[in-house]
């Protein structure tokens, strides 16, 4: 039988029986602060030694096959130009390679086109040969060696990314254990999601082409006439469909871009099916489905003609490439000519190349996160700091798949005094968010509270383009003072930023989607966390719709619930010890104006709480944290019940 724990604290203690656990968390950051913090504590406090092993998903390994066959390739751009990023990038490597003895990605900085390229080389599950390679057999597989050292652990820390990966390859990435432990539990389906999400682009169908022609000579021998013709013809099907591919995406895009410089996705559902353009492509994919086939055939035929040389590691790479090419060819046949019920299929575009993809992500992550992740376990436990609406765990069990089952379930309290430690600032001359005056009323609240506690300020966005405006405006204002405006992916990345921040509290730190969780300034370096928008993803977002199809009410099981977490995450930021203070302000108007306001405030631990005109909150947050306690200000309840349309 099955154990089910879901809580947002779990405590618990077990006979030294030695049986292994996995602990999986969400991100490598969290995966590492596990590992060299709480371990070692867990190990001061119990009274038996343990082996504690950290695991990482595959793509954080260098693959040194992979390696080299990318080193060897050339480092231009289409045009021709050399790509000097890369060519500094493939150096570094080098000089990486020469010292790592683990292959880890963490070892090694990586800056804007880098992530990219070390893609290239990282270890990939659809193209590794395993215990047919010879760095498998020689274990100078970083990937590998990573997995050996597992065998012997009794605790295994790990992170949701490779848990999925697990589950999906039938439990052969882990170790064999009974007992699992999923921390940030709040962001599994998700992750989830995004596993068993699909993306191909014309780039990894032009791979397998190449890659299977490449080692079909290495194999067989040379290629006869009908094998290049067949390879010349597949690459034009693929050339050819994604020109079509590029054609639609721009023709779909709305005159007023929904995220200017992000072209939307298009999704490919019935109603699409029956569109001309989307006709268009469905028989380009036909005939690269064709090209394919014939391309398969002209490998197996020749390779039956000529004589084959003794090198088996060559026909493996030939099959790895013919089986990679079949099922990329696949994904564009099913989203286009045959799609599954159980899948959502669009195109869209690469956040950072810009190329574009076919991708399709599954309906029902969570019944299938349930069969293949949970199913046979003797023991799980779900926990976080946000994984509770209304004090009930109904949105997470639907997502995960455990609705219908019988689950343990707890609520702790927070070990934080919050009307005392936190004051929730809600203005009620707010304008809507569309109005163009919007973001210069965001700019003189920020800026006002900035200058009143000097500083020390966290402005979170939803949006990045709101994001640089802002931090525009704010930079025309500080310009003459002391004070630093530190942004988003203009002034550093996520760590520099924090690092910046804390290192000089006299800044307003604007942050987008990363900033919402997982940061930690505590102290005096953070008193005022002002959120500019509720946080509700895109409807529209491919993802989401996915996520959304089997629900009777999208946007109550969904959305709502999905943005209150997330507002609660956005609220953490700003108590994280005991002896912190601080403020909160929330800048969106539909707090007040919609129904659905209610659920946000009541989600929010319960602070102090300041209602009033907007000019009204720089000098009401620096008294308050002046005078502490004695700062005489409206009760939670008496100040909602003075803000319009919500009940205390």
């Amino acid at each position: 039988m099955v154990r089910w724990q879901i809580g947002s604290t779990i405590t618990s203690s077990a006979s030294p029986s030695f049986r292994r656990v996995v602990v999986a968390t969400n991100t490598i950051t969290l995966q590492e602060q596990l590992f060299s913090k709480d371990i070692p504590f867990m190990r001061s406090w119990l009274p038996f030694d343990f082996k504690a092993s950290l695991l990482k998903g595959r793509a954080n390994y260098v693959s040194l096959r992979r390696w080299n066959r990318y080193l060897n390739a050339p480092s231009r751009r289409a045009d021709g130009s050399w790509f000097d990023d890369e060519v500094k990038f493939k150096l570094r490597m080098l000089v990486f390679l020469a010292q790592t003895q683990h292959g880890d990605r963490s070892e090694i900085k990586l800056n804007g086109f880098d992530d990219l390229f070390w893609l290239r080389a990282a270890s990939t599950p659809d193209d590794c040969l395993a215990a047919h390679c010879e760095n498998f057999k020689t274990q100078r597989c970083f990937y590998w060696n990573s997995r050996r050292a597992a065998q012997d652990a009794d605790v295994i820390v790990t992170n949701h990314a490779l848990l999925l990966a697990d589950a999906l390859k039938g439990g052969s990435v882990l170790p064999p254990h009974e007992h699992l432990v999923v921390d940030e539990a709040h962001q599994l389906e998700e992750a989830a999601v995004e596993a068993l999400t699909m993306r191909v682009g014309e780039g990894e169908l032009l791979e397998s082409v190449d890659g299977a022609l490449t080692w079909f000579r290495a194999a067989v021998g040379t290629p006869s006439e009908a094998v290049r013709r067949a390879a010349a013809d597949c690459r034009q099907a693929v050339v050819e469909l994604f020109r079509e591919i590029r054609t639609v995406l721009g023709e779909r895009q709305p005159e007023i871009p929904v995220r200017p410089s992000r072209e939307e996705p298009v999704v490919i559902d019935a109603a699409n099916r029956v569109v001309p353009d989307i006709i268009g492509l469905s028989k380009l994919a036909a005939i690269l489905d064709e090209r394919a086939t014939a391309l398969r055939r002209a490998l197996d035929d020749a390779g039956g003609q000529l004589p084959m040389e003794s090198n088996p590691h060559a026909e493996r790479e030939l099959d790895l490439f013919i089986t990679q090419m079949q099922s990329r060819v696949d994904l564009v046949v099913h989203a286009l000519l045959q799609p599954r019920p159980e899948r959502l299929y669009w195109l869209g575009t690469e956040r950072r190349s810009g190329r574009p993809l076919v991708q399709a992500a599954p309906t029902a992550a969570g019944r299938e996160l349930q069969e293949r992740a949970f199913a046979g376990k003797e023991t799980v436990v779900f926990t976080s700091a946000t994984l509770a609406v209304a004090d009930s765990f109904a949105y997470f069990k639907r997502g995960v798949g455990l609705a219908a089952l019988s689950t343990h379930e707890m609520v702790l309290a927070s070990p934080f005094d919050y009307l005392s430690q936190a004051l929730l600032c809600l203005p009620t001359d707010l304008r809507e968010l569309t109005d163009p005056g919007f973001l210069e009323q965001v700019t003189t609240v920020v800026g006002d509270i900035a200058d009143a506690i000097d500083g020390r300020t966290l402005v979170l966005f939803t949006s990045h383009l709101q994001l640089q405006d802002v931090a525009e405006r704010l930079r025309v204002r500080t310009a003459r003072s002391h004070l630093t405006v530190l942004a988003q992916n203009l002034d550093g990345t996520r760590r520099q930023l924090l690092s910046q921040f804390q290192e000089n509290p006299h800044s307003i730190l604007l942050g987008s989607s990363s900033f919402w969780e997982g940061i930690d300034v505590p102290g005096d370096a953070l008193s005022c966390v002002v959120i500019v928008r509720l946080p509700f993803r895109v409807p529209s977002d491919p993802l989401q719709r996915a996520r959304s199809a089997s629900l009777g009410d999208p946007f109550g099981q969904l959305a709502l619930p999905e943005a209150v977490l997330r507002l609660k995450q956005g609220f953490g930021r700003l108590i994280r010890r005991q002896s912190d203070r601080g403020a909160v302000v929330l800048m969106d108007h539909r707090i007040a104006n919609r129904t659905y306001g209610a659920a946000f405030l009541e989600a929010l631990p319960r602070a102090e709480v300041h209602v009033g005109h907007a000019d009204e909150l720089a000098p009401a947050i620096a008294q308050w944290l002046t005078r502490g306690q004695n700062v005489r200000l409206p009760s939670r309840e008496s100040g909602l019940r003075d803000f319009p349309h919500v009940e205390a």
